[in-house]
């Protein structure tokens, strides 16, 4: 009988009937890369989680939003960033316009989401990668960069589930 059963069966004992089960929390924790310890973050239950040779895929139940995790080697950002660009466009998307950059510090680190509106099968797509690096010296440590494809719409029912997960990241770089 594992922990949960434990608690409610005691409860039902306590109460003298059948305690309604507690529903799961609506996320869990989960390592931003398997097998290293660098940091983790949140993500809904219910979104799907495969490891692609270190580098974590998260998508939405639906497949509306799809989340990779990479962490970067010194000196390697460009070109990664680089070969990300050209995956999506071997998939059909076509940028809108120059990236959008913005840039803040967050838990000792620098911040940056560069956001690539553009058009995938004739719909509004937006890819995003938010890159996390040490401050003043991120071609000299690893770095952090979450891609984010989804559709172009903020009122996704999973945007909430995004921006927890993106707010929950802890990483440690050095």
């Amino acid at each position: 009988m594992g922990l949960f059963d434990q608690i409610a069966s005691a409860l039902r004992r306590i109460l003298g009937g059948d305690a309604a089960p507690a529903a799961p929390p609506p996320e869990r924790s989960l390592a931003l890369v398997p097998g290293n310890a660098i940091g983790e973050t949140r993500i809904p239950r219910t979104w799907l989680v495969k490891d692609m040779d270190g580098t974590l895929e998260i998508r939405s139940p639906d497949d509306e939003i799809w989340v990779w995790f990479a962490i970067i080697p010194p000196g390697r950002l460009r070109d990664f960033l680089a070969e990300q660009d050209e995956w999506f466009r071997g998939e059909g998307v076509v940028p809108n316009g120059p990236p959008l950059e913005r840039t803040a510090e967050r838990d000792g680190l620098q911040v940056t989401r560069r956001s690539i509106p553009g058009s995938w099968n004739a719909n509004a797509t937006l890819v995003e990668y938010v890159i996390h690096a040490v401050p003043g010296a991120a071609d000299a440590h690893r770095q952090l960069v979450v891609t984010i494809w989804s559709s172009d719409d903020d009122d996704s029912e999973h945007a909430s589930g995004l921006a927890r997960m993106l707010d929950g990241i802890r990483v440690s770089l050095t």
